[in-house]
């Protein structure tokens, strides 16, 4: 188990790493909120706990650690071998988050257009091979308005995929996405949340969507102001 991993298996379990191996300007998008700082981060693991052991997946890069186990993934920014921000994926929902107003936006801050946003150039640690499977695959998540077929992930009317982190370790590839859009109900609600996605030579990709961001989108009061 390498430096930053044992490192991840501490924070998961709600423990601080010894070696001060997490940053102390962490944050953390998991169980439907954010979360800054060590302590806070901690005390949301100690209440539900990732077990990573001997059994978990993991896809390590210079700047990202992917670890998948158990129907949950945790992916995590590296900075020289220390954890920066962190993403939980599918867990539970916890705490309570903090009040705001809903905007119109454009998530990926740059106006750029399509039910997909990605291009193989940011990421300078992606195979070519990985980045055209990756393409594939966020393009089956993504959900056109005008496509009228259902996602495979989520109950919405339709779906943006950008992906925001990409990166290859040796023959296996991790990434991690947003998912933007309006959920399928009676009021058409907006949603964000993450997905992580792990490529593996042998074997099928792996998705798993944040079902937690889905819940607080559910729960949010939806007062748009233009």
């Amino acid at each position: 188990m390498s430096r930053a991993l044992g490192a991840l298996a501490d924070v998961a379990a709600g423990r601080r790493p010894a070696d001060g191996a997490l940053l102390q300007n962490c944050a953390l998008d998991g169980f439907g909120v954010r979360a800054f700082g060590r302590e806070p981060i901690l005390g949301l693991f100690r209440q539900a706990a990732m077990e990573i052991g001997d059994h978990a997946l993991a896809v390590e890069g210079e700047a990202g650690l992917l670890v998948e186990h158990a129907g949950q993934a945790l992916f995590a920014d590296l900075y020289d071998g220390n954890l920066g921000r962190l993403w939980l994926i599918g867990g539970p929902v916890l705490g309570r988050p903090e009040p705001v107003i809903a905007l119109a936006r454009d998530l990926d801050l740059d106006q750029r257009e399509g039910d997909l946003i990605f291009d193989r150039r940011d990421f300078a640690g992606l195979r070519a091979d990985h980045a055209e499977r990756l393409d594939q695959i966020a393009r089956g998540l993504a959900l056109p308005s005008s496509r009228g077929a259902p996602s495979p992930v989520i109950d919405a009317f339709s779906i943006r995929a950008i992906v925001i982190r990409a990166f290859s370790a040796g023959t296996d590839a991790a990434a991690l996405l947003v998912l933007a859009g309006t959920l399928a109900a009676d009021r058409r609600t907006p949603f964000t949340t993450f997905a992580a996605l792990r490529l593996a030579e042998a074997g099928e990709p792996r998705v798993i969507v944040d079902q937690a961001g889905i819940v607080r989108s559910r729960e949010a009061p939806w007062t748009p102001r233009f």
